[in-house]
């Protein structure tokens, strides 16, 4: 009985306790969150005045002259000013930097500012056709490797930059003597920003050019040893090119290279399997024309204007991945030459047209054949007169002339149009079996 006195007299005690030990937990809790909203407010702040501090600062270190091409034109033109830049040094690191983070050392250094590669801007392409005026360079087709490269020149203490540049868009050609399609790549280096005055380099640059679409590059690896002209060329050849080749230019800070595409002009081929021809109207033979180092299939018109002959038919639409066959009818004797013409293009095969000596003979011998075999196949008895046998050669002869020539058809029996000895021989011998009645002996 004193025992349960004594607890229901200490319970309020109790009940005071908790309530105060729950109200000082709550105070610590909201006294840590507040700490740890401040702290981490005091780190934000202490960033961003970090990073507006590195902005500020030179790309320089104390003792050291700063690089005249990294400033805000720089940026402009090529980097961003927060942009994060690859950086090769002499000794071959690349670090991966800010670009106000970039330390000035002797030597040399390389800046990646990028994967892909560009055409010039308007200025630097204005400016580098004032510097090379009256070379061959195509100003207007340069592209640029987006690297910059930095140099200190210790003797006089000046810094410079330097941007390798290329022509790639002059399409591969074909050259119809070689029968393969070929290139050339022409590389400079020229000064950022372009000046008038010429800076050796002192030590080679070295490019690599590798495909896996074009066979033979010559040379592939070119040192660029001096700024502006001469250009250092890589010549491309090869001979299965479609639409465009895959190039890659290899530099130390890109051992993948750097991405770039040469177009192909499609090439237009005519073609004839056969060198001589029956000549004074005699034959008809195909010509082959197609297009070389296109998969397309956009069409466009081919004319033919033969020296001599006729073409038929005169005008055919061609698609880029097709081939199409037009037929050549001789005329007279002599070599001649059949041209096509499609887009400002131009080529050409040469056929021989020869005296008909097969075809004469074809027809003769098959008119005397038939001649025979009429008078041999005669119940009557007749005589082997001279008469007979040349009136029967002239028949084959002249029915041979009017179906291979005219295309008249005088027996009206389906026989092959294109020349051959046997089906010359064959219709002769048909012509004179029909046309002549040999005669009789009185």
């Amino acid at each position: 009985m004193n025992k349960t006195k004594s607890c229901t007299r200490f319970s309020p005690l109790l009940s005071n306790y908790k309530f105060m030990a729950m109200k000082n937990l709550n105070v610590i809790f909201f006294t840590l969150l507040l700490l740890i909203l401040a702290l981490s407010s005091y780190a934000q702040v202490r960033r961003r005045a970090i990073r507006e501090q590195e902005m500020h600062q030179p790309a320089y270190t104390a003792g050291q002259q700063r690089f005249k091409t990294l400033e805000p034109k720089v940026y402009d033109n090529f980097i961003e000013p927060d942009a994060t830049v690859k950086v090769l040094d002499e000794s071959g690191q690349i670090a991966v930097v800010p670009i106000t983070g970039i330390k000035v050392k002797d030597k040399r250094q390389t800046i990646g500012y990028g994967s892909i590669i560009k055409s010039i801007d308007n200025e630097t392409e204005l400016k580098l056709k004032n510097k090379l005026s009256g070379t061959s360079v195509n100003v207007a087709e340069m592209k640029v490797l987006p690297e910059l490269h930095l140099k200190t020149v210790t003797s006089d203490g000046q810094s410079y930059t330097y941007r390798v540049m290329f022509n790639s868009e002059l399409p591969l050609r074909y050259d119809y003597k070689k029968l393969t399609f070929g290139s050339t790549i022409s590389f400079i280096l020229a000064e950022e920003p372009i000046n008038p005055g010429s800076t050796a380099l002192g030590e080679p640059m070295l490019l690599e050019v590798t495909s896996n679409s074009v066979r033979t590059i010559t040379p592939k690896n070119i040192n660029l040893s001096h700024l502006y002209t001469p250009s250092s060329n890589v010549e491309l050849m090869d001979d299965q090119v479609q639409d465009s080749a895959l190039i890659k230019i290899v530099t130390r800070l890109n051992p993948s290279g750097y991405e770039t595409y040469i177009k192909v002009k499609p090439a237009l081929q005519v073609t004839c399997a056969r060198t001589s021809v029956q000549g004074l109207g005699i034959q008809e033979v195909p010509i082959t024309v197609n297009y070389l180092g296109s998969n397309s299939d956009r069409s466009t018109k081919v004319s033919f204007q033969p020296e001599r002959g006729t073409v038929t038919p005169g005008t055919i639409d061609l698609k880029y991945n097709e081939t199409k066959t037009v037929m050549l009818r001789s005329e007279g004797i002599g070599e001649t030459s059949v041209r096509a013409f499609s887009n400002g293009q131009e080529c050409k095969t040469i056929v021989s047209f020869i005296f008909p000596w097969i075809f004469l003979l074809a027809s003769l011998g098959g008119g005397l054949l038939g001649t025979l075999i009429k008078v041999m196949s005669t119940k009557a008895r007749v005589t082997f007169k001279v008469k007979p046998f040349i009136y029967g050669m002239l028949i084959g002869l002249l029915g041979a002339c009017t179906y291979y020539v005219l295309g008249l058809n005088l027996l009206h029996l389906e026989v092959s149009k294109l020349f051959n000895e046997t089906a010359v021989f064959a219709f002769a011998v048909l012509c004179s079996l029909f046309g002549i009645r040999p005669e009789k002996e009185r």
